[in-house]
Order: structure tokens, then sequence, then C-alpha cells
């Protein structure tokens, strides 16, 4: 997280930004609390305003200083949604009055895109095993079907002379039942 002090020019500041290739920077007199945010968008619409003074011009003069923060403990949905719906591209994290960093879209979005691939390859080995499953159940079923087909011929080369006296013992009356 790269801080700025508010007596910095613009200059300056955007020598910093090329260098550490961010977009923002906190400002902030001690290093520690938030004294205002400045951003690329804060330099191009300070061009518009200053014209060729921008580069003298200092920092305070430029900065967002209702700075919108989130903290370490809000989830990665609450900070899309806040950075989506205030337009922010760059937000300080706080944990009670310490600054602790800065998240900007990129992050977020490269968080988002590990997320995705992660759903995507649990997705994907679902339908693999579910694959496997169905191949395996059918493979089975057919050897099943295969050991009953062999065991039918296998049997009525066996049975038939087996077979005739069955019905017979079945349709005649059994000695002890007459009795």
């Amino acid at each position: 997280m790269k801080t700025v002090k508010p007596d910095e020019t613009a200059l300056e500041l955007s020598q910093q930004l090329r260098t550490e290739r961010i977009g923002a920077a906190i400002v902030s007199h001690d290093g520690r609390s938030i004294d205002g945010i400045i951003s690329e968008r804060d330099l191009a619409y300070g061009l518009a305003a200053h014209g060729s003074r921008l580069p003298t011009i200092a920092v305070s003069q430029l900065m967002t200083k209702t700075v919108i923060v989130c903290s370490p403990e809000d989830s990665i949905t609450d900070v899309m949604k806040l950075m989506t719906q205030r337009r922010i591209r760059h937000l300080p994290v706080k944990d009670g009055d310490q600054l602790v960093g800065i998240i900007s879209t990129g992050d977020v979005l490269k968080h988002r895109l590990g997320e995705v691939q992660l759903e995507a390859n649990v997705l994907r080995d679902y339908a693999m095993a579910a694959r496997r499953q169905r191949h395996h159940a059918a493979s089975t079923e057919a050897a099943i079907f295969g050991f009953r087909s062999r065991l039918a011929r296998s049997c009525k080369s066996v049975l038939p002379c087996l077979a005739p006296s069955r019905r017979r013992n079945a349709k005649s009356r059994s000695p002890l039942r007459d009795a």
C-alpha cells in the first residue's frame, strides 16, 4: 500500500504511481491515518481544472477527501457491491482506526476469477465422475446381462432333461401328500 503526504505535488505523485505501477495512493500525513485518496482519475480532473499548473499543485488540493473504506471482515461480495455502486476503483482497508491496505478492482477481479475457475473445475470433476459412474453402471449391467445370458445358455443345455421331470413331479401327487 502506497501513501503520499498531502503536501507532495501532482508531479511527484504521478512519478510514484508510474514507478510503483499503481493507480491510486492513500493521502496520509503520518502513513497510518487517511486524509484522502488520490487516483489517476483525480489527476485527469486536475489537468482539466488546472492545466499547465497541475505538476506544481499539492496532492491535498486534488485528492478525494471523503473516503469510503472497507474492513478486513467484509466479504468480497460486499466489497464488489460497494465498488460498483459507488463507482470506486480503489478502496482503502481499515481495521479499526488503523489503515491496513488498499484493494483495487483488479484485486477483486483476480479473486473472483479464481472462484469461477474453482467452480468450473468442481463442476467438470462432478460431470466426469457422473459419466464414469454411468459408464460403470452400464458396464456392470452389461456384464450381469452377459452372465445371465451365458448362464441361461448353459442351463438350457443341462436343464432340458431336468425340466420335464420337474413338471411331472409337480403335477403328480407326492406319496407323502396322499397319506
